[in-house]
């Protein structure tokens, strides 16, 4: 048992907070898709009720709760309304990562307690220039998202010259005041995650607040295992397709929930005869639903590896990350097609702006167009390394 010094809720007690907070994101839906972001009202309800503390370190104090409590509580909050749910999982996986980052970075970072708002952008999409003390950063990444709500930021930036003492690329993390949000969301689907662009011009970064890119994805920095438990020891590109793809399947479980209530009552205008006594209606659904179901047996199989690992106390090899970046990649697919076949099969209504249904279609697919859970990237990664081959030139 991990010594602790504050309460920590246990994973029933966390799922109940998560539960607690649906109804009022629900009522935020309007307002958060009009306004492209999540109201005050809505991010207030997930951080009052801590659960952006289940990623945060024990010593922070944080919940350091692993990878089921934090699968099953995204997956909640999407099923709630998928824009809260993508933003709560950004948010804890940023937080995550800042639990691997040295001692004096994380000082800072949690400087203000443990419900700290992450937002980032991991690819490296700008450059950072040694100098005295750090590193000079200038840039702009895409798809921040939850930013506007953000107390810190982490970047990723490629080195100008890379050596044997210098990586080729460093993560940092900056404070919200040093960067500038670029208005640039307006998008098919979660519209309310206000994953707007970022700019940093000329930003100084301490190098406490820096850190090799490739230790940082593997799991191998230093203080990764200065923490209580062996969480902060997972692979990070493989985990963030996990807590993706478990937003992904909240998702789809609502969209299931919606087709279904809508074609109990449902008669067919010109016959009037009932639609869910049609036989393709119902083979719809049992599709559909074989497929949702799937996507959360993959999720619940990459979390039992996960907690494997952590038991162990190891770090991931090339071959599970590869097959847990697929696996979480192929949930993915499995939901995004449940959502095309229902959505195909639900009438003219739900191509209306007033249906639910329609919403969390596009929000499925605008999910599933994350760089980290592209299917064809995941599935060359995992075929070439299942060969024998090395993954290429992804990071895995």
């Amino acid at each position: 048992m991990q010594q602790r010094d504050h309460d920590v809720p246990a994973y029933i007690e966390t799922l109940a907070r998560t539960a607690a907070v649906a109804a009022a994101l629900r009522a935020e839906i309007p307002a958060s898709e009009q306004g492209r972001s999540l109201t005050e009202a809505a991010e207030s309800a997930m951080r009052t009720a801590g659960l952006y503390r289940i990623t945060t370190p024990l010593g922070r104090g944080g919940y350091e709760s692993g990878p089921r409590t934090l699968t099953a509580s995204v997956t909640a909050l999407a099923h709630a309304y998928p824009s809260a749910g993508w933003v709560a999982a950004v948010y804890l996986m940023h937080t995550w990562i800042a639990g691997m980052f040295p001692e004096q970075g994380q000082a800072e970072i949690f400087a203000d307690g443990p419900d700290v708002r992450i937002a980032g952008g991991l690819a490296p999409q700008g450059v950072a220039v040694p100098v005295e003390g750090g590193w000079r950063v200038n840039g702009r990444w895409q798809f921040g998202s939850g930013v506007t709500h953000a107390d810190w930021y982490v970047a990723g930036a490629s080195l100008t010259t890379s050596t044997r003492e210098r990586p080729r690329q460093v993560h940092v993390f900056v404070p919200r005041r040093e960067i500038t949000i670029e208005d640039t969301w307006y998008t098919m689907g979660l519209r309310g995650t206000g994953s707007h662009d970022v700019s940093l011009k000329d930003v100084f970064v301490p190098a406490h607040r820096a850190m090799s890119s490739g230790a940082l994805f593997r799991g191998e920095g230093e203080f990764a295992r200065r923490q209580r438990t062996n969480f902060y020891l997972l692979p990070v590109t493989s985990s963030l397709a996990l807590i993706l793809a478990a937003v992904m399947h909240g998702m789809a479980r609502r969209a299931l929930e919606l087709f279904t209530e809508q074609m109990k009552p449902s008669t067919l205008r010109y016959t009037g005869d009932s639609r869910a006594e049609k036989v393709e209606v119902q083979m719809r659904l049992a599709e559909a639903d074989a497929e949702i179901d799937a996507a959360g047996l993959i999720v619940r199989d990459v979390v039992e590896r996960f907690e494997a690992l952590m038991t162990k106390g190891e770090n991931a090899g090339v071959a599970l990350r590869a097959r847990t970046k697929w696996q979480a990649a192929y949930a993915t697919q499995l939901c995004r097609r449940a959502a095309e076949r229902l959505f195909a099969g639900a009438g003219a209504r739900a191509t209306m702006d007033s249906s639910e249904l329609q919403r969390v279609y596009r929000d499925i697919n605008q999910g599933a167009h994350h760089a980290t859970i592209d299917p064809d990237g995941a599935a060359q990664i995992h075929g070439r390394v299942c060969l024998g081959m090395p993954p290429g030139s992804y990071l895995i």
